[in-house]
């Protein structure tokens, strides 16, 4: 008998759903031609209602960390003081992009596990201005939603531009660009949206689009990462280099699923299927990581005795379960379960609770199952998601 399929609950990459992958299935137009330029003018208006934005959504053929690196090249200015809150391993990435670029960051830091909060910001912002300030919405590394709203109507009150990483937060919690104040946003393919890696996406604000209009003539230090010419290049329903075609054909299908269910529900869904798991985790012995939870990923902590991959270890074995293990600081104390995107459904949230289980019986510890599922069935009626979703 061949073995059973593996299953993602990972961070991302994330499960793609059939539908997307029949689309990336199809044999891909060329992308100077006419065909392709209409995909790319209908894609934006759907882009902007998905970032919230009146604005404009470039697509780079990179991976979110390249939409990163895109957005400090492009929207800095050599010698500007910049600011970072940084409480975890992608908030330390705003700093060493924003380094390689010359700049020398302040950081506003917080524990792994606390979000940032707005008065922290609001200190450091006291001290001294600065032109820009880059926010992590959903830290992945510690699975902890920072208060994305706070935070940029802090920066925007003391004239900086906002600049936040939402690769894990897009069509996962509710983001609205425009009414939080952001003017860049940096998602990415492999995450919320359901694709394998290698689309970011930047919203950028009517701001954002002002400051870059107003470089034009000015050296970039970016060419490929270039947001103005790409800005540019979007409003006339075109890229400036060789798009990932077939990615944006997928795209296309991802945003339909979406769509079909509108995104509030979107939003709704994750929010349900994360407090499913959470729930039916502490219910078997696990201690949440983090003190402010994402619906993107859970940050669990074993039973004490327990190593995170002797847990990691036998999801994999029995069940073909890929789930990940903590980073740096933090790999040897959590493991991390990934929830993003409509192939995850109220089934895969008992399913995964009931891994977490039989790892910790393999273990010999004295658990109960049932207390743990039935914490899972409660949740999941507090907030409807069985209906079944577009994934098909």
């Amino acid at each position: 008998m061949s073995a059973a399929p593996e299953r993602l609950f990972t961070p991302g990459p994330v499960e793609i759903p059939q539908r997307l992958l029949d689309a990336l299935a199809r044999r891909p137009p060329h992308h100077r031609s006419e065909v392709f330029k209409r995909l790319l003018a209908e894609l934006h208006p759907r882009l902007c209602s998905l970032f919230g934005t009146s604005g404009r959504v470039v697509v780079l053929a990179a991976s979110g960390t390249g939409g990163m690196e895109a957005a400090a090249a492009s929207l800095v200015r050599p010698g500007e003081s910049v600011v970072v809150a940084v409480a975890g391993k992608f908030g330390e990435r705003w700093v060493k992009i924003l380094r390689a670029y010359g700049h020398a960051p302040r950081v506003v830091p917080g524990e792994w596990g606390q979000a940032v909060s707005p008065q922290a910001l609001e200190s450091e912002l006291a001290k001294a201005p600065a032109a820009a300030v880059f926010l992590t919405h959903s830290e992945t590394s510690t699975a902890t939603l920072h208060d994305l709203r706070g935070q940029a109507e802090v920066a925007r009150r003391r004239g900086a531009l906002v600049v936040s990483d939402v690769i894990t937060s897009l069509a996962v919690h509710e983001f609205r660009q425009d009414e939080f104040q952001v003017d860049a946003a940096v998602g990415g393919s492999q995450k919320g949206l359901m694709l394998p890696p290698g689309l970011a996406l930047v919203g950028l604000s009517e701001r954002a689009l002002a400051r870059l209009e107003a470089a034009e003539g000015e050296h970039s230090p970016a060419f490929y990462l270039d947001l103005r010419r790409a800005a540019a290049s979007a409003a006339k329903d075109d890229t400036p280099f060789t798009p990932a075609v077939s990615l944006i054909l997928a795209l296309d299908e991802s945003l339909r699923m979406i769509e079909a269910i509108g995104l509030p529900a979107v939003w709704q869904r994750h929010a349900a299927i994360a407090a499913a798991i959470r729930a039916g985790a502490q219910a078997a012995g696990f201690v949440l990581f983090s003190q402010a939870p994402a619906d993107s990923v859970t940050a669990l902590i074993p039973p004490a005795g327990i190593s995170p991959k002797r847990i990691l270890d036998h999801c994999y074995a029995e069940r073909r379960f890929v789930l990940a293990g903590g980073q740096d600081a933090l790999r040897e104390k959590i493991l991390r379960i990934g929830h993003m995107g409509l192939a995850y459904g109220p089934d895969d949230a008992r399913a995964v609770v009931e891994a977490l289980v039989a790892s910790l019986a393999a273990q010999d510890l004295t658990i109960q199952p049932d207390l743990a599922l039935r914490a899972v069935a409660r949740s999941l009626k507090e907030i409807p998601c069985e209906s079944s979703s577009p994934t098909r």
